[in-house]
């Protein structure tokens, strides 16, 4: 899904350092984000907006390029969009602004593949849909909080699994890049 949505904006110099550009519905970018949606929920998408962060960009492009550097990943950062929904009203806005807080999160940022999950974590009807760098996935026991023990951790946007949860320690490898309102 990620290599089909591009950044859709260029990183200029001048300019406000933070913008959120209202799509319209009939769009190709509108359309594919409320296809994404749509695979796993069933609210209807009142707007997305397309958040333009240039501090945050600048800071996940370097976490990435840097992911994807180390060898056993092969020159790929694995970049992939993933739903997350905040319970506090007002942080989905914080968020957007000034990126993701790992202390918030015991130590860990929580995002899913599944849009109804992060629904359920929505108080104002807003949620991220954001890009997260993850890099080389492995089998394990001890993400999740140990929740989710022998979950295999890839992506699986096609099925499998309830929640798809996944966690990131490093706020630098996340971009919240749209912000959708539900009903």
């Amino acid at each position: 899904m990620v290599k089909t949505l591009s950044l859709y904006f260029a990183l200029h110099t001048s300019g406000p350092l933070y913008v959120e550009i209202p799509l319209n519905s009939s769009s190709e970018e509108f359309k594919r984000i409320a296809a994404f949606f749509a695979r796993t929920a069933s609210q209807q998408i009142l707007s997305i907006k397309r958040i333009q962060n240039k501090p945050l960009l600048f800071l996940y492009q370097r976490r990435r390029a840097a992911i994807a550097a180390k060898p056993q990943n092969g020159n790929s950062a694995n970049e992939e969009l993933f739903f997350h929904g905040a319970k506090q009203p007002g942080i989905t806005g914080k968020i957007c602004m000034s990126g993701f807080d790992e202390r918030f999160g015991n130590g860990l940022l929580w995002f899913s593949t599944n849009a109804n999950y992060s629904i359920g974590y929505c108080q104002d009807k807003r949620m991220i849909l954001a890009r997260l760098a993850l890099g080389y996935i492995s089998q394990d026991s001890n993400h999740c909080g140990n929740q989710s023990v022998g979950h295999r951790r890839m992506d699986d946007q096609v099925g499998g699994g309830s929640d798809n949860r996944y966690t990131l320690p490093d706020a630098c490898q996340t971009y919240p890049a749209y912000l959708i309102q539900f009903s």
